[in-house]
């Protein structure tokens, strides 16, 4: 039995290793095909012990600059030494590429909108096209792990800034209307509106679910505590 399940192993890895090249490019295909930005990667990758039982795809040192046209230095929007889609390596065989899970560590995320009211994370692509293709975001979980992240808004002099230490987001995101399990570990660096910082260097702990309709656009958040340096807000 050892002996089977072992050699079961070895041939769905050497079949998935076959089709690497095909496989990368399926998720490269269907990333270009909604981001606008100048994404740089240093490298693509697949793996399936490390993430077992499912298959990755890893983009290693992941570089997204900021969408400001007339910058005179390039700013950062989003890096991450790692990001890992998770897929159901059954799937691949049968060619369909399900997204279930995606990973992100370590890295940052700066969002920024300027005095004019212009965002520099305007990334996403507008289109219309409803083609089916073999790719499905069928996404149940995003886990971030160590991740400084930022949002400043200059035209309302506003600035939040924390260290994501751990989260996790659950839920069906492909649906229009879905309820968001969130939890996260962080470390608050700055909440400022104008000149008053109201928490600072404060360890944060929030376990939420958020009721999310993308049709309407709205987002219902449920009376709920959240811990802040082990005091129940």
């Amino acid at each position: 039995f050892v002996g089977i399940f072992f050699g079961l192993l070895l041939l769905i890895s050497g079949g998935l290793y076959y089709f690497k090249d095909e496989i990368i490019g399926m998720v490269l295909q269907e990333v270009n095909a909604h981001l606008k930005a100048k994404v740089k990667v240093e490298k693509v990758d697949i793996a399936f012990w490390s993430s077992f039982p499912n298959l990755s795809v890893d983009f290693d040192r992941v570089f997204i600059p900021d969408t400001y046209e007339d910058a005179k230095d390039t700013d950062t929007l989003f890096y991450s030494d790692k990001i890992r889609l998770r897929f159901n390596p059954m799937d691949l065989f049968r060619e369909e590429y399900r997204l279930k899970q995606i990973d992100i560590h370590p890295g940052t995320l700066q969002l920024k909108v300027n005095d004019q009211g212009v965002s520099n994370y305007d990334i996403l692509k507008e289109t219309s096209d409803t083609t089916n293709t073999a790719f499905e975001f069928d996404l149940q979980k995003v886990f971030i792990e160590n991740m400084r992240f930022s949002y400043t808004d200059r035209q309302i002099n506003h600035r939040y800034a924390t260290d994501l230490i751990q989260t996790e987001l659950e839920g069906t995101f492909a649906e229009s209307i879905f309820t968001l399990h969130a939890t996260s570990e962080q470390m608050v660096r700055e909440t400022r509106s104008g000149r008053v910082n109201f928490v600072k260097n404060k360890k944060i702990n929030l376990d939420i679910n958020i009721k999310i309709d993308k049709e309407k656009g709205i987002l219902d958040i449920p009376l709920t505590t959240i811990y802040i340096s082990n005091l129940p807000f």
